[in-house]
């Protein structure tokens, strides 16, 4: 199986499929990586909110698996947010308990801009990635004027802006603006088990043209869409079949036929409201 990359503005590769970590304390989260990598997944990633950065970092160790050959990706939370002084310290801890020397990717999480405190923050990331502490400087959850809040102040945009999507909230047009600054989406919560479109006749019909499960058939929907993603599951035999959407091929029918479910934005989080320290 063939595992496709993203080449971001600077040249770095990054693995297209990724395993998001959630919301699970450091036991669990071990378990879930472990299961990941061994499944076959290179870019893991996970939040200094999800308590959960030493699991990460053990289930890393005990895999054998070369440091670099393993894309670590992690977030600022809110309460961390601030100067140069705050973000190295925030990033001092989260380099302790994942066990490394450095941070593949490293994300402001939220831009909360009620504290008022992301320009800075990205700032201070800026400076970090110069020092060789973090490789791919990044956003999470960014709105296209909070980019530009962040080129007014230091003419560099992020390399990665981590953000909602899925067929029902695919973000083409916020999406179709990063890739032209150079800013590449990464989508989380890809699949929206929870909405029912995995039930629809549109998409089982997809699945069974293609002899893919819809959950891989619209795993490839982002692929060919170019949003690299990050998956969460707890099952292996899950996260073995999300990664065999590498294998699974689309025709152009077939990606308009998915590209339909699209509401709009206003279905997603907002994040000039979103709270989170």
């Amino acid at each position: 199986m063939a595992h496709p990359v993203t080449v971001l503005r600077d040249g770095t590769s990054i693995p297209s499929m990724g395993f998001g970590v959630g919301e699970h304390a450091d036991i669990a989260a071990e378990r879930y990586v472990t299961a990941a990598l061994e499944a076959g997944f290179r870019l893991v990633d996970t939040a200094r909110s999800y308590g959960n950065e030493r699991g990460v970092g053990a289930a890393l160790r005990r895999s054998g698996i070369p440091r670099d050959d393993v894309f670590l990706q992690s977030k600022l939370r809110g309460s961390d947010q601030g100067g140069q002084p705050a973000v190295r310290a925030a990033l001092g801890r989260t380099l302790e308990a994942l066990g490394t020397d450095h941070i593949d990717g490293y994300l402001i999480h939220w831009p909360l801009p009620r504290l008022g405190r992301f320009e800075e923050s990205w700032e201070a990331i800026l400076t970090l990635a110069e020092e060789g502490l973090v490789r791919a400087p990044g956003v999470s959850n960014f709105t296209l004027a909070h980019l530009d809040n962040l080129e007014r102040r230091t003419s560099v945009l992020p390399l990665v802006n981590q953000v909602q999507s899925s067929p029902s909230v695919s973000r083409c047009y916020s999406v179709e603006r990063m890739r032209a600054r150079g800013v590449q989406a990464q989508a989380y919560s890809p699949l929206e088990h929870a909405s029912g479109l995995h039930r629809t006749a549109a998409l089982r019909s997809i699945a069974d043209e293609v002899g893919a499960t819809t959950a891989q058939v619209v795993l490839r929907w982002h692929l060919d869409a170019g949003r690299p993603f990050v998956v969460h599951s707890t099952s292996p035999a899950r996260l073995r079949e999300d990664l065999g959407a590498a294998d699974v091929t689309l025709s152009p029918r077939q990606r308009e036929v998915i590209d339909r479910f699209d509401h709009d934005e206003a279905h997603a989080v907002d994040p000039d409201e979103h709270h989170e320290m």
